[in-house]
């Protein structure tokens, strides 16, 4: 597939239309936590949510599975543990955690457990309940240090709350307020750059994001769907220009395209637009267009009631560039960001392009349909996947 369509595709298909399973893990990757727990897939994932607050579905790999869990419990790192947190032996941390309601009379610590990571959890988050730290210079240098940013970064963050350092008398209720505040705007700062580029408003972002919410993305009767999007895609192999394709080939890349906003509940309407004038494209003509001849491309989405929710621009001059490549490596990083940040993005804030209802952008010649897809897909899967992220710790 060519520079136009292979990236393309793929972007808007493994990650702009199926944010539920396009890092997941395979059942088989799994596996060997599997064998070793004697657990089935649902089990763990009970467990991952339980715990650590995160489905199974989100786990990026195998390796990435093994660091959340941590090590097997066994005798002799429970009692490490039961030291570290200054029980004074094995019995006192189980009378603990049944106190608190997390192991009942005559259960095992290291059979309920399994893993030293979730035990290692309840323990500090349990105790943090019991003692709360009072917020002194000297924790407060401990909390901004556990947390790589600086007093300024915790300043700003709390002023734009409305808040301040002072109105906290306790760690705790600091950390809490922190990551509130940055819970979803974090993930969102990280997009602003990708957002930036291509004149995409904080208004039509709220208007997907309830779009989104309204047709419940995340229903797991998606997946087939899109599964057979992606089979379809792969049927048609590689090719160098639209030239080396039939027209049946041809009239299915449309209809792939489509398929996938149907699935989303977008209308998609591409424009080229040069001097003041907006000129219609057909899926089609998209498809095949291998110049831009100076003109910028318009992407205008709309729900399938015919509402307007956001515009996109991506101009000559980005096509002649790398900038498509930056913005799907910029969209990964997001994509892939921890719900729970450490450290409060730092945003690139561009100049934003103004789009059709402003001024003008640059042009220049290049690749065309490569990045309307591929800017579409990455944008919109990053937009599904921040607002999935962002409601369920909110």
């Amino acid at each position: 597939m060519n520079k136009i369509l292979s990236a393309t595709l793929a972007a808007v298909l493994v990650l702009g239309l199926f944010p539920l399973s396009s890092f997941a893990l395979a059942p088989n990757e799994a596996a060997p936590v599997l064998n070793e727990t004697g657990w089935t897939a649902d089990e763990l994932d009970e467990y991952l949510d339980y715990y650590f607050y995160i489905p199974l579905e989100e786990v990026e790999s195998i390796e990435d599975l093994k660091e959340m869990l941590g090590v097997p419990l066994t005798e002799e790192n429970l009692q490490q543990i039961a030291a570290e947190y200054e029980f004074a032996d094995k019995e006192e941390l189980t009378d603990f955690l049944v106190e608190y309601g997390e192991l009942e009379e005559g259960q095992d610590i290291i059979e309920t457990f399994f893993y030293t990571n979730a035990l290692r959890t309840l323990i500090e988050d349990y105790q943090d309940m019991e003692e709360p730290t009072p917020l002194t210079e000297e924790s407060l240098a401990e909390f901004l240090a556990d947390l790589e940013i600086t007093r300024e970064e915790l300043n700003e963050v709390l002023a734009a709350q409305g808040r301040k350092v002072e109105d906290f008398e306790t760690i705790e209720e600091l950390e809490e307020a922190y990551f509130e505040a940055i819970v979803g705007e974090d993930l969102l700062d990280g997009m602003d750059e990708v957002l930036a580029q291509f004149g995409i408003t904080e208004t039509e972002v709220e208007a997907l994001f309830n779009h989104f919410d309204s047709i419940n993305i995340s229903d797991p009767k998606n997946e087939a769907p899109l599964m057979a999007i992606l089979e379809r895609t792969e049927a048609i192999g590689d090719f160098e220009s639209a030239d080396d394709l039939t027209d049946a080939e041809l009239q299915e890349l449309a209809s792939i395209m489509r398929d996938m906003l149907t699935i989303l509940q977008l209308d998609a309407k591409f424009y080229l637009t040069k001097d003041g004038n907006k000129t219609p494209l057909s899926d089609r003509e998209l498809i095949e267009l291998e110049s831009t001849d100076g003109a910028d491309l318009l992407i205008e989405l709309y729900n399938l009631q015919g509402v307007f929710l956001a515009d996109m621009i991506i101009t000559a001059e980005m096509f002649g560039s790398e900038i498509i490549e930056e913005v799907k490596d910029e969209a990964e990083k997001v994509i892939s960001q921890p719900v729970l940040p450490k450290k409060p993005a730092k945003p690139v804030h561009q100049k934003t392009p103004k789009t059709v209802k402003g001024a003008k952008m640059p042009n220049t010649a290049g690749n065309f349909a490569e990045g309307a897809l591929l800017g579409l897909g990455f944008i919109l899967g990053g937009l599904i996947l921040v607002r999935r992220r962002y409601v369920k710790h909110s």
